[in-house]
């Protein structure tokens, strides 16, 4: 679907950059989970997101969760298309699903310290998972 929208546009420059590709300085070329809350695709929950901090001097990785599918979605790649404007465009907030403080804590914990089990991902009720194998697994 992608690509065949892309080859609708045939004279336009596009950059792409993927999720696994990484700078001269082992850094990510794109840090996705933060570009999925700015396009407001998904939402980037982190620490600062509690008002209440229960971990101190631990750190904790912040995680994106999308409302429709939770946990369950990969941010593959960035399409940029230099030289392409859109005045008028108005950027909007990603949907804030882990409403509550509790949820929110429960997300960065089951994320940081059990994210074996997969749990984080279904902290919101979720339409659809990966696979058919995996709905029926979980």
């Amino acid at each position: 679907m992608l690509l065949r929208r892309l080859l609708s546009f045939p004279a336009q420059k596009v950059e792409v950059s993927y999720d696994y590709e990484m700078l001269p300085s082992r850094r990510p070329r794109f840090l996705a989970q933060t570009a999925a809350h700015v396009a407001g695709a998904a939402y980037y929950y982190q620490r600062k997101d509690i008002t209440a901090d229960p971990w101190g001097n631990k750190k904790m990785y912040g995680v994106c969760m999308h409302p429709r599918y939770g946990g369950w979605f990969a941010i593959r790649a960035l399409l940029v298309f230099p030289g392409v404007g859109a005045e008028g465009l108005v950027q909007r907030d990603p949907p804030d699903c882990v409403p509550s403080q509790e949820l929110r804590i429960e997300l960065l914990e089951r994320f940081n310290l059990r994210w074996q089990d997969w749990s984080y991902r279904d902290i919101v009720p979720v339409e659809e998972r990966y696979s058919e194998e995996l709905n029926q697994v979980m």
